[in-house]
């Protein structure tokens, strides 16, 4: 994660200083794209890590917090370019709006380094896969220990239900809801 967003925020922030376009260009999305597929895959991962069992909820909250990241900053820097709301001419802006595109770039670029400190400060290993094994075998070994279980199950609900035969009540059997 710091490697992803050191290159990747040191290639934005240069973007802002580029006195060509096709050097702006080349420097911001391939800044872009490193810092965002780096850091992408780490916060993955360890939501992986820590949630082994849901892969998929993990990925979708992941993936929501960039798309509404992009909802904030997106119109954040909106806000920095074109705080009037100045209309395009012919598709293209005014130089009055041109021009605060490097310093909103800077601004943002400080906002992802601030981000990328804080999120590196919060990535902590997670559990220990071999104990999550280790202790759903010590369950998964009581359960099977009980009577009348073939096949254990950690995700059902065993209940202890008397048998009712004949008006007779015969001794506890087990029954899978």
């Amino acid at each position: 994660m710091i490697i992803g967003s050191s290159v990747g925020l040191s290639m934005i922030t240069a973007s802002a200083f580029a006195p060509t376009f096709f050097l702006f260009t080349f420097l911001f999305a391939v800044g872009f794209g490193i810092c965002n597929g780096l850091t992408y895959m780490v916060a993955t991962q360890h939501g992986w890590l820590w949630f082994p069992d849901k892969p998929g909820l993990v990925s979708g909250i992941i993936i929501s917090g960039f798309g509404f990241g992009n909802l904030i900053f997106g119109n954040f820097a909106t806000y920095l370019v074109n705080p009037d709301n100045e209309a395009s001419i012919d598709g293209s802006y005014p130089e009055s709006v041109n021009a605060k595109v490097p310093k909103m770039i800077l601004i943002l670029a400080i906002c992802f380094i601030m981000i990328a400190c804080i999120a590196t400060l919060l990535i902590f290993e997670g559990p220990n896969p071999a104990s999550i094994k280790e202790a759903a075998k010590v369950l998964s070994d009581m359960i099977s220990q009980e009577e009348n279980i073939n096949e254990p199950r950690l995700n059902t609900f065993i209940t202890k239900t008397p048998e009712v035969n004949d008006s007779k009540i015969l001794p506890l059997n087990y029954s899978v809801l």
